[in-house]
């Protein structure tokens, strides 16, 4: 009975032990993530006080800072978790190849060359992918930058004040619809409601929305005639009283998505 006993404490004591090493490693990454992250952070911030500023005038060092400061925090802990990964598979297959050599010499070898067909797809797949990802920087810093024209505060005054949504949501490949278009000021023919209609039940468009600066009976025609839902009304250019929903340009945004985001998951 007492080696039994023995042989359960010592295999918990090991699971114990591997479970408080592995705690400790995950740790030690976190640390070194946030560690690493800051140094590279730091880096870029001393460099960009640092190059002329003919550098801040040409397209190609923005590209340069974006990537460097989007991968500040994961590739360089990436990077340092691979170099680990690969000097434990190191290590694993010196001793996979000490135990096979007296079962023949040849079995080292074989078993090296049956993972290059592998090797040669990961090391082609990431070098494609970097080249994609290098390639896609000024499309995806533009995507960036219109992302934030149209969800930022500050800019929220002057994309309704001179009527940019639409352009902004065209560049950011955003789909914009509406009965008069992205002026108010445009009428609604009878061929644009019917684009429209016919749009709608193509798409099989769950809810439309009212304007709060439109009149309404255009929309709600257009929701009987095509079976979806009046979602609500968004603000875009007036705000409401104290009282309303939409006093400030904050609470019109809040109130916009709420209403956005009930017709989505009803």
């Amino acid at each position: 009975m007492q080696p039994v006993v023995v042989v359960a404490a010592s295999i918990g004591g090991v699971l114990l032990l591997t479970e408080l090493i592995k705690a400790c490693l995950e740790w030690i990454g976190t640390a070194q993530s946030e560690l690493i992250q800051d140094h590279i952070t730091d880096l870029v911030h001393a460099k960009s006080a640092s190059v002329d500023l003919a550098f801040y005038e040409t397209p190609d060092f923005y590209d340069h800072l974006y990537r460097a400061r989007g991968d500040a925090s994961n590739r360089p802990l990436a990077l340092l978790q691979s170099s680990g990964s690969l000097v434990q598979n190191c290590i694993t297959l010196i001793a996979m190849a000490a135990v096979l050599i007296p079962y023949g010499t040849w079995l080292p070898p074989a078993l090296l060359f049956s993972t290059l067909p592998a090797f040669y797809v990961v090391v082609r797949t990431s070098q494609r992918y970097h080249d994609w990802w290098k390639n896609t920087t000024p499309e995806r810093r533009r995507s960036q930058y219109f992302g934030v024209v149209l969800t930022d505060g500050w800019h929220a005054g002057e994309v309704r004040l001179f009527g940019l949504a639409g352009y902004f949501q065209d560049a950011y490949g955003v789909g914009f619809t509406a009965p008069q278009g992205v002026s108010t000021e445009a009428e609604a023919s009878a061929k644009d409601v019917a684009a429209i209609i016919t749009q709608i039940k193509k798409q099989k468009v769950a809810a439309v929305f009212l304007e709060n600066v439109t009149d309404p009976r255009l929309v709600q025609q257009i929701a009987r005639e095509t079976g979806a839902k009046v979602g609500g009304t968004l603000y875009s250019d007036a705000l409401t009283d104290e009282k309303g929903d939409a006093p400030t340009y904050i609470d019109l945004i809040r109130h916009n998505l709420r209403q956005l985001a009930a017709a989505l998951v009803s």
